[in-house]
C-alpha cells in the first residue's frame, strides 16, 4: 500500500507537445514567395528593359534610312581639279572638330571620310595618335572632299548645307546640325574655304 501511494503521489512529467502546422511553415513558404516575386519582378523589369532598348533600335534604323546621308548628289559638278596637302590643310581643324568623329566621317565605311588627328588615319597603328596628318592623308582628304563641293554654286554644296542647321538654309543629316547659323566661325571658314577652293581648281 506505501508502494502504491507513492506511485500515486509521482505527478505525471508534462509531455512536449510537437509543433506542427502554420507556425513553423509560415516563415519558410513566406522567404520562398517573396524570392519567386523577386525573381518575377527583376524577369519583368529586364523584359521591358530589353524592349525598349530595341525599340529605340529600331526607331534608330528606320529614322537612318528616312534621312539622308553624306551622299554625293549626282545633280551636283564638282570642280575640276583636286587640291594639294596645302590647300587642303587650311580647313582640316575644322573638319576635324565638327566631323570627324568615328560615329560620324572619321569611319572608311562613310562615303565621304576624313583622315583626323586622334581618329581615323591611313595607317591603322596610327589610329587615335596625335601626329599630323601625313601629306598623303591629306590629299586623300582633298579627293574625298571634292565630289561634295558643287562647282557652279559653292553654297549649294553639300559640304556647305549638310552641317548647318536646316532653320538656317541646311539640309537634313543623319548626324545632326553642326552650326545653328551661319554666324558660326567654323562655318563661315567653310563657307569661305569651299568657296575659294573652286576658284584654286578651275
Amino acid at each position: 500500500m506505501t508502494a502504491l501511494r507513492c506511485r500515486e503521489s509521482i505527478p505525471d512529467r508534462p509531455r512536449l507537445r510537437r509543433l506542427s502546422g502554420p507556425s513553423l511553415a509560415t516563415p519558410s513558404l513566406t522567404i520562398r514567395s517573396l524570392t519567386i516575386r523577386s525573381l518575377t519582378i527583376r524577369s519583368l523589369t529586364i523584359r521591358s528593359l530589353t524592349i525598349r532598348s530595341l525599340t529605340v533600335l529600331l526607331f534608330a534604323s528606320l529614322l537612318m534610312a528616312s534621312t539622308p546621308g553624306c551622299v554625293a548628289d549626282p545633280g551636283h559638278q564638282p570642280p575640276p581639279g583636286t587640291l594639294n596637302a596645302d590647300q587642303f590643310r587650311v580647313i582640316q581643324p575644322v573638319l576635324e572638330r565638327g566631323c570627324a568623329n568615328p560615329t560620324c566621317h572619321g569611319n572608311a565605311e562613310r562615303p565621304w571620310r576624313i583622315y583626323a588627328r586622334h581618329m581615323h588615319r591611313a595607317d591603322a597603328a596610327a589610329t587615335w595618335s596625335d601626329a599630323p596628318l601625313t601629306d598623303a592623308e591629306l590629299t586623300a582628304n582633298a579627293t574625298w572632299t571634292m565630289p561634295f563641293i558643287k562647282h557652279a554654286d559653292p553654297d549649294g554644296s553639300e559640304l556647305v548645307r549638310k552641317p548647318l542647321h536646316p532653320s538656317a538654309g541646311g539640309s537634313p543629316h543623319v548626324g545632326g546640325a553642326q552650326y545653328r547659323d551661319r554666324d558660326d566661325p567654323d562655318f563661315a571658314a567653310l563657307r569661305a574655304w569651299v568657296a575659294d577652293c573652286v576658284e584654286l581648281v578651275r
